[in-house]
């Protein structure tokens, strides 16, 4: 991460980030918590995971769906809202 950073180190970072990073930007999805929950390996708790044994395949698909496209809105810059600052060398 402190070479993707120009070198500078981030304090106080730590892998963790991400995940919570994640889990946050599910719920800003309207993904449901449980759902979210499911996403980063948190297992079903108390009586759920004995009567509820549906794999919500379908509902983490779409999940990891609308964060990918979060993540590419980020990391992709719409072509006409990009001005160039300075030539390349």
């Amino acid at each position: 991460m402190t070479a993707l950073n120009g070198g500078k180190a981030i304090p106080r970072w730590c892998w963790h980030d991400l995940r919570r990073s994640f889990r946050t930007g599910l719920a800003g999805l309207k993904v449901s918590p449980h759902i979210a929950e499911l996403a980063i390996a948190h297992g079903k708790k108390g009586l759920t995971r004995i009567y509820d044994q549906h794999e919500y395949d379908a509902e983490l698909r779409h999940a990891f769906a609308a964060w990918a496209q979060r993540v590419m809105t980020i990391v992709t810059p719409l072509p006409d809202k990009v001005v160039p600052l300075r030539k390349g060398t």
